[in-house]
This record gives structure tokens, C-alpha cells and sequence, in this order.
């Protein structure tokens, strides 16, 4: 027998033998990549080979670990130290593969962007696949160091990062990172996704009581007094700095620290974002890519003029102690606790006291501490309420406008009224086997204020009976979404007052009962998609949004599998817009004119609960961003 016959009879006997061992996980010993390979018998499982590469570079990523997940079969393997990677006894129908490694976003085959999609790989009786490879996108970075006026590096200075992302058919920053300077002033943000991302040095002027501190070492400390201390990372003693008259201190740490009073005034440094100002919306986006290192983005910070802010908390019944003041620059987002301008809780008298605070216009804020936390406060999370031993005076709101210009600012009066409420029941309906205490523990209720630009939802768990409350929150108007439902659920409804949220917000002028109803007995729709001259177009990505609007409770994203088959359930009943374009194209797709030019092409569709519709599209081609 020739040589070459008798090599590929070796390699056609191993691989059959592989597949009737259904060999168990394990690492696997350099599997040859060789296109050429015939497809094995029909009635035998298939092979899959591929290999694990970066994205920017094309090089294999050493010893990642993959899986492929399909009905019958959830394998795990490591790849050797090229990348490369094999799978045996593959059963016919869609599989998923995905791989991940510490210091790479996740990739999956098929998936070409760090924030998109994989595609269902479509596996045919005795199939082999020999190229099936996977992108792994390399954590990007942005480094630069952040000094004082003088040049000096600033040590121990927090610097924030805010990658720019699309959600409810708007831009919005999202917070991605949050590091401290080094003894040198430089800072290094990491693990970043290929992105537009907006740098900030937050500077925050706590000023603490000096009584309500002694009095909290003895008769216990409010989780407001918790918060704002670990804001600036101002826990140990060291870290404050008592006043001129011994009445206040500066909680100091994270934020730079001010020089002292020259006898002409006191100054500090603004909160700026890069390249030098005082907003996100006048600063300079950073792009980076996969594996990107990005460097010199400097800061030299700037020292302003500030004064002394105070007054009083008043509520319905005279002055109201222990309440979250904050100061938040005037048209300006409040994008999270941590971003306001100065803070600060009132004491046993109802009064309060911002030092240092810069010149400007702001809004002067009494607000709940769990209504003000969110996604946008890296670090700084709600404290256990069994490990403190004083609460709130009351859950209070209220809001009044402060413009600091050339002198201090006192005798303010804070009027504040009692927090409004969201509150309600998820009910399961449709089959008599409910979901798990594991399952419902996942579900996650968040509200979201209709004009905040800032993707920091506050989110709430629900209570083993399976209920959910938001009890510190102003008037205005919240959208309600539901996050982790358990495997085979869906939303069906979310209502309050006969009212159907989920297509819009519920105005909160009085609190709020609402109920969310989730059915295993969802629509789905599935076909297929083609080109104008109706060939199949694999991987393609589909759309699919509501006509009312862009919401995540009823807007879908998929991708077509290798057959270009695809297949979105869980749709709550109701009218929809569904469209296929090319995944090279569905960057920022939400994108309030994109959304309208997708509608344009769209086809329109409306779907029953339990349905299971049927619709084969056209690949439609829009306008490139």
C-alpha cells in the first residue's frame, strides 16, 4: 500500500475508533487540522476540529478551555498549546462552542465582535468539521498618569472608566473599570472591551459631622455613614482630616486631596474627564481594540476656588437627622452614588455642611442611600443591614437648586417628604411545576429612571415568597425589567393598575403595586434567511423588536446557525418588527436613527402566547454608522 493511502487509513482508523470509545473529557494531544478529510460514515456521530485563535492577531491562544453544548451532548476540553481543539461523538443538530481564558472576553464560533453573538454550528449525521475556529478578544488598556497642578503625581487618586454602549434605543455610559493611582500617580485600567470608553478622575468632598463620628463609635454607625466613609476609602483614621474649629471632618482617601487654606480661600480639585473637563459630554472617547494598550492619557488637574455650603433637612415635622446630602452639578447626570460634587448626612439636629465646594450651578439632593446605589458605584455596595446598629431617621427625598459663585452659601433649607414605592409578586402561570428555589433566586427586578442617560439601573433580588420592593424612590417616571428567569420562562406581563409596563414606564406619584406574570408557554418564531437571490445566508444576525418601541423585556438579538436556520422563544405575545442583517452591521444597533431604518425594512409580525410562528426572511442591507 502507497504511503500516503496507508497514513490516511491510519488517521481515518483512529478517528473511528475515537468516536466508538466516546472518549471522555480531557486535554487533547494535538489533533491534526487537515481540511481534507472525507466525511466519515453516515450512520456515525461526527468530529468537529478547530482552534482557538486571538482576534487582532490570528495566533493560537495556548490551553483555553472549550466546550460545545447541543442536545445530547456538554463536553469540556482544554485546548493544547497552539489553541487547537477536537470534539468527537457530536450527535446531529445545532451545537454551541464557546471558550474562554482569564484575560480574554469570552469568544464562541462564529462570533466576530467581543459584545456579539455566537453561531449554532449545524451538525449533520457523520459530519466533520476541520475548521471551526473560535476568536478570543484580548482585554484592552488604557494607562496614563494623573498629577497636581505642579506636575506632582498624585498617589492613591481614583480614576473611573465608562464604556459608551446603546440600551432603551439611547446612548448611555456604562461604568467598566475602577483603579487607584500608584506612589507615582500612575494608573492602568485593564480587561477592557474593544470599545469607546470615557476616562474620569471623580473628585468627591465628603464632609463628615465630627459628632455624628464620635457618636457612631458608641451608640453605632448608619449605613450612610458607612457608605460615604468607604466612598473615598476613608476608613482608617488617617484618612480624615478634622477641620479649623474641630466641628467637621474631610473624608479623604480615593479622592485628591486639597491643599490647605492659604489664608485667601480655600480650593480642591473638580471631578474632570479627559482631556480636561468638568462633563462627559464635552470629553474625548477613547477607542481601543482587541489587546489595544493604550498610554499617555494624562491628567494634570486643576485647583478651583470653593466655599462652604449649609442649612437644614426639614421634614413635615421640623428638622430630620441623618439623611444623604448630595450635590450634584447642575445638567449633569446623575450617573451613581460617587459622582456627586460634595456629600455629606445630616446630623441629630437636622443640619448639614459641605466644605470645599467648587463654583458652579447644582442641584442639592436628599436622597436614600439604596436609591442612589447601582451599577455606576464600583466598590461601594448597600451595607448588611444586621452589621449596623442605627438606621435612617426616615426614608426622605427632596431637592432644592444651589449656585455657588464668589461667597459661601448657608441657611438652605432642604424640605424633604417620604420616599415613594415600588413594590410586587411575580407569578408563575401556565404549568403546574413552578420554578426551583435555585431558578427564582436568579430573577432580578431592576427599575430604571425614563430620563437617566447613565445604564445604572437599581436592581432588587426577590424574597423566597417571591416578592420585590423599592422603598426609596423619588417621584417620576421608572421603566420595570426583569432579569435571570429561570430555563423554560418567559415574561408575559408586567402591570400595575391595569396599566401595561411592558412597553412603558409607570409615573410614580403615589406608590406602586405591580405584578409580573411569566408563562412557560411563550411564542417563538423561527425560519430561515436568504439573500435576494434566495441562497442561504448562515449567521446571519435577527432582530427582533417591539412596535411600541426599544425595551429589553421584549427586544431579541440571535444569530442564524450554519444552516441559516434560526430560532428566538420567550417572545411575550404582541406585534413586532423582525429583521436580518449581517452581523458586521448590528454594532450599535440600537441607536435611536438605526432602530427607525431597521423598522423601515422590517417585517411586521404579531405572535400569541404558546404559537410557534414561522417566518423566512431576506437579508436586508442598511446604512453602514
Amino acid at each position: 500500500m502507497p504511503r500516503r493511502l496507508f497514513a490516511l487509513a491510519v488517521v481515518l482508523v483512529a478517528a473511528w475508533i475515537a468516536v466508538q470509545a466516546q472518549n471522555p473529557p480531557g486535554s487533547p494531544s494535538r489533533p491534526s487540522i487537515n481540511p481534507s478529510l472525507p466525511l466519515a460514515p453516515q450512520n456515525q456521530p461526527g468530529v468537529i476540529i478547530g482552534q482557538i485563535v486571538e482576534a487582532s492577531t490570528g495566533r493560537g491562544v495556548p490551553r483555553a478551555i472549550v466546550r460545545i453544548a447541543g442536545r445530547g451532548i456538554g463536553v469540556t476540553r482544554v485546548a493544547d498549546d497552539r489553541g487547537r481543539y477536537y470534539f468527537v461523538a457530536v450527535p446531529e443538530g445545532d451545537v454551541e462552542i464557546t471558550a474562554t481564558k482569564p484575560g480574554y472576553f469570552d469568544g464562541a464560533f462564529g462570533k466576530r465582535r467581543a459584545g456579539g453573538i455566537g453561531v449554532p454550528l449545524t451538525m449533520t449525521p457523520g459530519r466533520w468539521v476541520t475548521d471551526a475556529q473560535i476568536e478570543l478578544f484580548k482585554g484592552a488598556a488604557i494607562s496614563g498618569v494623573v498629577s497636581d497642578e505642579s506636575g506632582e503625581g498624585l498617589a492613591g487618586t481614583r480614576v473611573r472608566a465608562w464604556r459608551r454602549d446603546y440600551a432603551e434605543g439611547r446612548e448611555q455610559l456604562v461604568p467598566a473599570a475602577d483603579v487607584l493611582t500608584d506612589d507615582d500617580g500612575g494608573y492602568r485600567l485593564f480587561g477592557l472591551q474593544p470599545g469607546a470608553y470615557i476616562i474620569s478622575v471623580p473628585s468627591v468632598q465628603v464632609t463628615l459631622p465630627l459628632d455624628t463620628l464620635n457618636e457612631a463609635s458608641t451608640k453605632g454607625v448608619t449605613p450612610e455613614l458607612l457608605a460615604l466613609l468607604s466612598l473615598n476609602r476613608a476608613t482608617a483614621a488617617e484618612d480624615r482630616l478634622v477641620q479649623p474649629g474641630g466641628k467637621y471632618v474631610l473624608a479623604l482617601g480615593g479622592s485628591p486631596t486639597p491643599p490647605p487654606s492659604n489664608g485667601n480661600g480655600t480650593f480642591a480639585y473638580q471631578t474632570e474627564f479627559f482631556p480636561g473637563f468638568d462633563s462627559p459630554v464635552s470629553a474625548l472617547p477613547i477607542e481601543v481594540s482587541s489587546g489595544d494598550d493604550r498610554n499617555a492619557v494624562n491628567f494634570q488637574l486643576r485647583l478651583v476656588q470653593t466655599h462652604r455650603v449649609s442649612g437644614v433637612v426639614a421634614g413635615p415635622n421640623g428638622p430630620v437627622a441623618r439623611q444623604l446630602v448630595r450635590l450634584v452639578l447642575d445638567g449633569a447626570d446623575d450617573y451613581g452614588f460617587g459622582s456627586e460634587a460634595a456629600t455629606t448626612v445630616s446630623d441629630a439636629d437636622g443640619a448639614f455642611t459641605l466644605l470645599n465646594v467648587p463654583e458652579g450651578k447644582y442641584s442639592l439632593q436628599v436622597r436614600t442611600l439604596g436609591g442612589v446605589l447601582s451599577a455606576a458605584s464600583p466598590g461601594v455596595s448597600l451595607p448588611d443591614a444586621d452589621s449596623v446598629l442605627a438606621a435612617p431617621a426616615m426614608k426622605a427625598w427632596g431637592e432644592v437648586p444651589v449656585s455657588i459663585d464668589s461667597r459661601d452659601v448657608t441657611d438652605v433649607i432642604i424640605r424633604v417628604r417620604p420616599c415613594l414605592k415600588i413594590s410586587g409578586q411575580v407569578m408563575l402561570e401556565g404549568s403546574n411545576r413552578g420554578a426551583s428555589p435555585v431558578e427564582a433566586s436568579a430573577i432580578r427586578i431592576s427599575v430604571l429612571p425614563a430620563d437617566r442617560t447613565i445604564g445604572a439601573a437599581l436592581t432588587r433580588p426577590l424574597t423566597k415568597d417571591g416578592t420585590f420592593e423599592f422603598s426609596d424612590l423619588p417621584p417620576g417616571s421608572y421603566f420595570v425589567r426583569v432579569n435571570g428567569l429561570p430555563r423554560g420562562w418567559s415574561l408575559k406581563a408586567i402591570e400595575s393598575g391595569g396599566r401595561d409596563l411592558l412597553e412603558h414606564p409607570v409615573d410614580l406619584d403615589d406608590d406602586a403595586d405591580v405584578t409580573v406574570a411569566l408563562t412557560d408557554r411563550s411564542a417563538e418564531l423561527w425560519g430561515s434567511v436568504r439573500d435576494a437571490r434566495r441562497a442561504q445566508v448562515p449567521g446571519a444576525t435577527v432582530i427582533v423588536m417591539p412596535v411600541g418601541g426599544v425595551n429589553p423585556n421584549r427586544t431579541f438579538e440571535t444569530r442564524a446557525a450554519t444552516s441559516s436556520v434560526f430560532s428566538i422563544a420567550g417572545l411575550p405575545a404582541g406585534d413586532y418588527y423582525v429583521i436580518a442583517i449581517d452581523d458586521a452591521q448590528a454594532e450599535g444597533w440600537q441607536d435611536r436613527g438605526r432602530v427607525e431604518a431597521l423598522r423601515a425594512l422590517a417585517t411586521r409580525v404579531s405572535v400569541r402566547n404558546g404559537e410557534r410562528r414561522l417566518i423566512d426572511l431576506q437579508l436586508q442591507i442598511v446604512g453602514r454608522k
